[in-house]
C-alpha cells in the first residue's frame, strides 16, 4: 500500500495502532466507450476504489501501564514494529508521533510518562 506521506491521518487510525498503514483512495481513469461516441472523443470514467488496511483485534499486556489492554486494533505493520522494538511499552515509547500517528497511542504515552514520574500511583 501506498505510505501516508503529506495525508492527514484517517479517523479510523486515531483509536488504533495502524502503523505505517492507513484508508487509501485510488484513482484511476478509464477511457473504455460507454455510450454513444461524442463529436470529441469518448467520454471519460473515473474509477474509485478505497482499500482498508487488515486490521487485528489482540490484547496487550503493559507493564508500564500495570494493566492489560483489550481489543485494540492494529495492523500487521504495528504488530512487525512491535517486534522490531521489543514490546509493545517499547513501541508506543520510542516510535516518534509523526510515525505513530494515534490519538490513543499519544494518550498511552502521556500516561506511562506519567506513571515513571510518579510510581507512588501505579
Amino acid at each position: 500500500p501506498q505510505k501516508y506521506v503529506g495525508r492527514p491521518p484517517s479517523a479510523a487510525s486515531q483509536m488504533a495502532l495502524f502503523g505505517d498503514e492507513d484508508h487509501n483512495v485510488l484513482a484511476k481513469i478509464n477511457s473504455k466507450h460507454w455510450g454513444w461516441k461524442t463529436k470529441w472523443g469518448y467520454p471519460l470514467r473515473h474509477i474509485f476504489k478505497r482499500t482498508e488496511p487488515s486490521l487485528f483485534k489482540k490484547d496487550f499486556e503493559s507493564q508500564n501501564l500495570n494493566t492489560t489492554i483489550y481489543n485494540l486494533r492494529v495492523t500487521p505493520n504495528a504488530l512487525y514494529q512491535m517486534d522490531e522494538k521489543g514490546s509493545f511499552d517499547d513501541y508506543i515509547m520510542r516510535t516518534p508521533p509523526e510515525d505513530l500517528r494515534s490519538n490513543a497511542g499519544e494518550k498511552m504515552r502521556d500516561l506511562m510518562w506519567w506513571y515513571m514520574e510518579n510510581p507512588e500511583c501505579k
